[in-house]
């Protein structure tokens, strides 16, 4: 009785572990430039907790890699890369709420300022959810109008 008791203690001291977490991905257009846009959904009833930085558009976020070409010519685009602090602020995420996050494609990517949308550009994206159990999430959108977010 007395392990169940610290069990359960634990699981309310620490609700982020329990977290149902979802994560969903698109581009949004902001101005004729293209922008990754990462929705993260709390579906359980607590509230989850995360570092700002950790956030799919945080500094320690999403893994992203940016192809041109198809399956038999092309190469992966050149990425820039920027000396930033991480963000020390806790985001709270309600229970079946949501936050959502994007990322200049741009400025990760001078070369797409060259490079037209149908040139047939994907976008490889991945990013560990926070948590127990750490479930991996990825996915690959084009550059072109059927990824764009529905809005």
């Amino acid at each position: 009785m007395r392990l169940f008791a610290t069990i359960v203690s634990l699981a309310l001291a620490f609700p982020s572990l329990a977290a149902d977490l979802d994560l969903n991905a698109c581009i949004i257009d902001r101005d004729g430039s293209p922008e990754l846009r990462f929705t993260l959904r709390n579906n359980s009833e607590s509230e989850f907790a995360i570092e700002e930085s950790e956030l799919p558009w945080g500094i320690e976020g999403a893994i992203i890699v940016a192809y041109r070409g198809d399956a038999i010519v092309g190469k992966a685009l050149r990425r820039a890369y920027s000396i930033r602090d991480p963000i020390l602020n806790k985001v709270k995420i309600f229970g079946h709420d949501e936050i959502a996050g994007n990322i200049e494609l741009r400025a990760l990517y001078p070369e797409l300022n060259k490079v037209a949308e149908d040139k047939g550009v994907l976008i490889f994206w991945a990013y560990t959810l926070p948590g127990a159990e750490r479930p991996m999430k990825s996915g690959a959108l084009l550059l072109d109008s059927y990824s764009k977010c529905k809005q």
